[in-house]
């Protein structure tokens, strides 16, 4: 069968994995084309702003309404924030939207419906995900009116209510978390961050006959550690859970430990979750009693969790500090997603790249800690089953002599953000690592020491094939510790060992850069990054040296120890705070020479060495 015969749900279908730009071409291939494709556009619309809004519930019947012949294409509707919709407008949206199945609404977007309780949400009955933001003024009374709302949503699976703007949030006691379950039969995902009340003796008795929730697979909420009760319910509603995602509460105050007297009740409570197999704390108060209660509990936790998120403030207390390394041991022979984020700069001693051999299953490894080096030799000696690697440090590194033996590794992908890193982590990774195929680098900071005869500052990945290859605000420093604006190398070439040609990919911004260099191997590629502005916030730029600018850059490095020590004094040029000089200046960069990044092959990279100030 030929692609004109195709039916039209074949082509309906084939459309939603074309990019949504080229989707626009293939509407004037034909006439079948052009209803396939052209449906496939309206299965997403995203309400941009008022203005977007007032256009199109202003359209008249008199006019071409392409949001009344479409819209029944809908199935995600994004309505804008602050926008204040009003009954007519919101009556508008569901003529034209009747099927949709997702609806996001952002801050302050519907509250004006929410507070009239006029409108009719029963036409959006075929609702399966609902994001709903609840202004906190008078908020008790409007999250009752919100469950009204979900009572003619019976088809609802994801629920995710979150507030906005100054005041208290609402107090949820058992029942309201009963009302949701009986308006939505259905619900799957439910997220929502209230302030947990105390249990009634009412409540502590109705634990025990509350109706199963079975469909409730993921549950993200705020937790208060003074009433751990709630662990207790939840264990017993939710029999199988399998994501739960805790936060602890901003407003409860610090208490003293030694008043948690019920901590064992819930451990034994928790031996009910026998589906549990991804947990995720974030905790920004690290000495208050929620805090402690949570590591507490986690260390208890004696079930086969395979996914675990930390996202921790001030990780550095000494009783939070003790708990983490206790939790270490929780699920050692099951864990194999591990992430942990730690936004304060404060110092942190956990230590984790020694801890991480505890788990011998460990797939995915993501570490976030802005104050903390990381030695990734010991990481990949630890882990010897890690695939994918996700570090956001101060400083990456490698631990010579001890680890640097080269010892064959599986890992296949790793992504660097915000750090510095030194030359020689790119040879070992390259070297032990012969399955890596997808490298990203997006605000990095490579460092290491340059030849004093070339000015080569060598980044080489000879052993290594990419299939994807993502360069993003990288820069280059002949310094040895840490990156450093005085010694910027702004000249970098990158090559590969193959001669087939990959798929380049540049971003739009340097399209127009062209490259005529047609003796040069095309696997071969020379950068200079300058600056448009010298100021402290400065812009600077990347472009592909032509044929006649690269044969003067190799004439000089092929004498470089002569010529960099006559302008080593001479030089009085104005450079920016990350070390740039502007465009027409690129011969004053030639003395601080070059860096060069060399693999083996790559299918597809993008190279994008445009800096920024570096934090």
């Amino acid at each position: 069968m030929s692609i004109p015969e195709l039916p039209f749900e074949i082509i309906n279908k084939i459309a939603h994995f074309v990019p949504r730009k080229d989707r626009v071409e293939c509407i004037t291939v034909c006439s079948l084309w052009r209803a396939g494709f052209q449906e496939s556009l309206w299965t997403e619309i995203n309400i941009r702003d008022a203005k977007h809004l007032d256009y199109i519930c202003g359209l008249s019947t008199d006019q071409l309404n392409i949001y009344k012949v479409y819209g029944r294409c809908t199935r995600t509707l994004h309505l804008p924030s602050f926008s204040y919709i009003d009954k007519k407008q919101f009556s508008v949206l569901q003529n034209y939207f009747q099927e949709i199945q997702c609806l996001y609404a952002p801050e302050e977007s519907l509250s004006t419906i929410i507070r009239d309780q006029q409108s009719d949400w029963s036409i959006w009955g075929s609702l399966k995900y609902l994001k709903l933001c609840i202004p906190k003024t008078h908020l008790c009374g409007r999250v009752r009116e919100v469950f009204g709302i979900l009572s003619v949503l019976p088809l609802l699976s994801q629920l995710d209510l979150t507030t906005s703007g100054s005041g208290d949030i609402h107090t949820y006691v058992l029942e309201d978390f009963e009302t949701i379950h009986q308006n939505l039969p259905l619900l799957r995902d439910l997220s929502i961050r209230p302030n947990l009340g105390k249990f009634s003796s009412h409540d502590l008795v109705g634990i025990t006959k509350v109706a199963p929730a079975k469909h409730l697979s993921h549950m993200k909420t705020r937790f208060d550690g003074s009433e751990l009760k709630w662990l207790d319910y939840f264990s017993t509603k939710y029999p199988n859970l399998q994501t739960l995602e805790l936060e602890d509460s901003m407003d409860v105050e610090s208490k003293y430990i030694e008043h948690v007297k019920d901590l064992q009740t819930v451990y034994q409570a928790l031996g009910v979750f026998p589906r549990l197999k991804s947990l995720e704390v974030s905790s920004r108060q690290s000495e208050n009693v929620a805090c402690f209660n949570l590591w507490k509990i986690i260390q208890r936790l004696s079930l086969p969790i395979k996914k675990l998120r930390l996202e921790l403030s001030n990780s550095g207390s000494s009783q939070i500090k003790r708990q983490i390394s206790l939790c270490y041991q929780s699920f050692g022979e099951s864990l194999e997603e591990f992430a942990f984020k730690d936004p304060s700069f404060l110092p942190c001693n956990l230590d984790i790249p020694n801890k991480l051999g505890v788990w011998p299953r460990l797939v995915t490894l993501e570490l976030d800690i802005q104050h903390a080096s990381f030695p990734v030799d010991i990481i990949l000696y630890k882990c010897k089953t890690l695939k994918s690697i996700r570090l956001s440090a101060a400083k990456i590194f490698i631990m010579e002599p001890i680890y640097s033996a080269t010892q064959h590794h599986g890992l296949v992908s790793i992504h660097l953000r915000k750090t510095n890193v030194s030359a020689a982590v790119f040879s070992y990774i390259s070297a032990c690592c012969l399955k890596l195929s997808r490298m990203s680098l997006l605000d990095v900071c490579i460092f290491g020491p340059t030849s004093q005869f070339t000015g080569h500052l060598s980044i080489c990945m000879k052993y290594t094939r990419f299939s994807h290859l993502y360069f993003k605000n990288v820069l280059f420093s002949s310094s040895v510790q840490n990156w450093c604006s005085d010694t910027a190398i702004n000249i970098l070439i990158f090559s590969q060992s193959s001669v087939l040609k990959p798929q380049e990919i540049i971003p739009d911004k340097y399209q127009s850069v062209k490259y005529d260099n047609p003796t040069q191997d095309s696997s071969s590629r020379w950068f200079h990054t300058y600056s448009i502005d010298t100021s402290d916030l400065p812009k600077s730029e990347v472009r592909i040296l032509n044929i006649e600018e690269i044969q003067h850059a190799q004439k000089y490095f092929d004498s470089y120890r002569t010529n960099a020590r006559k302008e080593i004094y001479s030089e009085d040029v104005l450079r920016s705070s990350t070390g740039q000089l502007s465009k027409e200046l690129w011969k004053f960069d030639l003395s601080r020479g070059y860096a060069s990044f060399y693999c083996d092959y790559t299918e597809s990279y993008c190279l994008d060495f445009t800096p920024k100030p570096y934090e």
